[in-house]
């Protein structure tokens, strides 16, 4: 009686290990089936250019996705990771690429079980950045303000004006001109100070470079500037010319008087001037200014003040 229940016992656990033995197996098949069934890559992926150095690339959602991996390949060259994109998020900004160059990309799927194939490539070429500016002008407008006007880039929506103190100096930005005008007037400017103005045009495809620099037309003081008694009401002044001059401007400070506008005398003429009807025994002294083009285009007053007693 005994042999026969052990035997059953036996024939008992054989049926109930068989059985965890096929139940083991049906979950490993589970599991393999799950293993398989990785989400397939999106489709409908599209590269668009959004500026010279960067796309965008877009895809359809899919239903399992958590997140996205998109890759890249330039110029034909082999795909490499770039980004990743989580779900519902179905597109990625793809920056710092070069302009005019070719660009690949391919997305895959993650839906919690790692990295599915790849999508199509689909490509796209990078737009060419607009030309500069060219044919920069800055002309003196006003004692303290100056027109920076260029020619047209084509298809550029702004331009950006940028200001230095020198031609070779620093620029930096200081105003924008919508297109399509090609002007800018900069005020507040220093009399006599020294600019420089560069101009970078603005597209829907990027922005230029910095155009070459153009400086305001200031004009310099006379120099060696002479003050010499010729008689008891007479003074006779001399200079040197200042090339691109077309006027110099006299000016005289009387003994205890503010200094005042005494005449002028055109740059075709010979450099000098007498002054008349002076006080005997009394000091004047004298400084010129330089007159270019456009009028306003003045210099400062011509140093040393030179002085002399009729």
């Amino acid at each position: 009686m005994r042999i026969h229940q052990l035997r059953l016992s036996l024939v008992g656990a054989v049926v109930l290990l068989g059985g965890l033995s096929a139940c083991i197996s049906e979950i490993d098949g589970e599991e393999s089936t799950i293993e398989s069934e990785v989400a397939g890559p999106p489709a409908n992926v599209l590269v668009t250019p959004t500026t010279v150095d960067r796309v965008n690339v877009s895809w359809d959602p899919v239903a399992a996705a958590l997140k996205y991996y998109v890759y890249r390949s330039t110029n034909g060259g082999p795909l490499e990771f770039q980004g990743t994109a989580r779900a519902p998020a179905t597109s990625l900004i793809v920056a710092n690429l070069t302009t005019q160059t070719d660009y690949c990309f391919a997305v895959a799927t993650d839906d919690g079980t790692g990295a599915g194939p790849l999508s199509a490539s689909t490509c796209a070429t990078t737009p060419t950045a607009p030309p500069p500016p060219d044919s920069i002008v800055a002309s003196q407008t006003s004692a303290t303000s100056v027109t920076v006007d260029w020619s047209a880039v084509s298809n550029a929506t702004k331009y950006y004006v940028y200001q230095s103190g020198s031609a070779n100096g620093t620029y930096s930005y200081i105003n924008s001109a919508l297109a399509p005008s090609t002007s800018l007037v900069v005020g507040g400017l220093t009399e006599m100070a020294t600019y420089c103005f560069k101009v970078q045009a603005d597209s829907p495809n990027g922005r230029s470079t910095l155009s070459a620099p153009a400086c305001n037309n200031t004009i310099a003081p006379p120099s060696n500037v002479t003050a010499t008694r010729t008689t008891s009401t007479r003074i006779k002044l001399t200079w040197t010319g200042v090339t691109g001059a077309t006027k110099y401007y006299i000016h005289e400070i009387k003994a205890g008087t503010p200094r005042r506008y005494r005449g002028s005398v055109l740059a075709t003429a010979p450099a000098t001037y007498t002054a008349t009807g002076l006080t005997t025994g009394v000091q004047y002294c004298y400084q010129l200014r330089s007159q270019g083009t456009p009028t306003s285009n003045v210099s400062g007053y011509s140093l040393p003040i030179v002085c002399a007693t009729p």
